[in-house]
């Protein structure tokens, strides 16, 4: 105590108590959740990215893991089966089939992407499904090849062949879902921690698959198999759960279809009220993966271009003369809609 004046001032001393360990610990777990947040998800998530991003990726996540411990065991089987480890082995060898094997994937790939690539915006979803699964083709080959004796070089580029039409279609949808997740003109920031997704599986997928995941399995054939198998079941449950939850919004050919029937459907008698159109999200738990092949191939096809109907002006007077008597409600009759025949449809 102590005197001043006529008023006694008292001090009290108290030990200096440290914080507890508890909110040491839970400060250090909130600052790496929000360096992994920063670093692995979009500025302002989640009002800057649809409602179904972070399903997709967890998914995306898991497949891309699966893929890669799948690749560990792949590639070992094709160095192996070139004679990597044998002392009678040629290193040139190896090399020159391990590049002439690359180069008929690369081949292959530009071949389909010019046969295909008019459709990957049609139907994003069902290309994207197509490519993983071709992926799997392409690792059960090159598993297969070591058992394929003097056709292991074609085994073997058949599977590099599937792996490198995986990685065109892959990159190709992966422009239009990244559009389609990106809300606040964050194209940019989207696809980019997408990269930052896949180098973070990757890193960890290395980790794993050196110290875990390898010697686990080691070298016994009933194991490498059985952990192949059960790694691409898993590869094909997550990608089927990841297409899935994708609610574009843009129609194909399928969800107008699917679109059409549920109107007509809610339009038809008794119901008097109004027919409501599906949302995106619900249009996407209709949808089929096999929906626009099986619409391909029936018939008959609405909004054909013109081109694939009519290969000359003499074709197109054809069809006039063959439906001048055919009358659309609104219309008159068709030979009215166009009296002289085109002279030239193509320039």
């Amino acid at each position: 105590a102590e005197a001043c004046g006529s008023r006694r001032v008292r001090y009290r001393v108290t030990a200096h108590q440290p914080p507890a360990a508890e909110s040491i610990a839970g400060s250090t777990a909130a600052s790496v959740f929000e360096a992994a947040r920063a670093a692995l998800l979009p500025e302002g998530y989640p009002g800057s990215v649809r409602p179904e991003y972070l399903r997709f990726q967890v998914y995306d996540t898991i497949q891309a893991a699966c893929s890669y411990l799948r690749a560990i065991l792949s590639t070992g089987a094709i160095l192996k089966a070139s004679g990597v480890g044998e002392a009678a082995a040629s290193p040139m060898a190896a090399a020159v089939a391990w590049v002439l094997r690359d180069g008929f994937g690369m081949c292959g790939s530009l071949l389909f992407a010019s046969l295909v690539g008019v459709g990957f915006d049609e139907n994003v979803k069902e290309w994207r499904l197509f490519a993983d699964l071709i992926n799997d083709v392409g690792l059960t080959l090159n598993m297969l090849a070591p058992m394929a004796g003097e056709r292991f070089f074609l085994v073997a580029a058949l599977g590099s062949t599937c792996t490198s039409i995986c990685g065109m279609v892959a990159g190709a949808t992966r422009a239009s879902i990244t559009a389609h997740f990106a809300l606040s003109g964050n194209l940019a920031d989207v696809s980019a921690k997408e990269g930052a997704q896949e180098t973070a599986v990757t890193l960890v997928g290395l980790l794993v698959g050196s110290y875990l995941f390898a010697p686990l399995v080691g070298e016994s054939a009933p194991a490498v198999w059985t952990a192949f198998a059960l790694l691409t079941a898993l590869h094909v449950y997550a990608n089927w759960q990841g297409v899935g939850c994708l609610a574009l919004l843009w129609l194909n050919r399928h969800r107008a279809v699917l679109a059409s029937r549920d109107w007509a459907a809610s339009a038809a008698p008794p119901s008097d009220a109004p027919p409501e159109a599906l949302s995106p999200a619900a249009l996407s738990r209709l949808e089929r993966p096999w929906g626009p092949f099986l619409s391909s191939l029936q018939g008959p096809r609405l909004g054909a271009r013109l081109p694939h109907l009519c290969a000359s002006a003499e074709d197109v007077c054809a069809l006039r003369d063959a439906f001048a008597g055919e009358r659309r409600p609104g219309e008159g009759h068709v030979q009215d809609m166009s009296r002289t025949c085109p002279r030239r449809v193509y320039g």
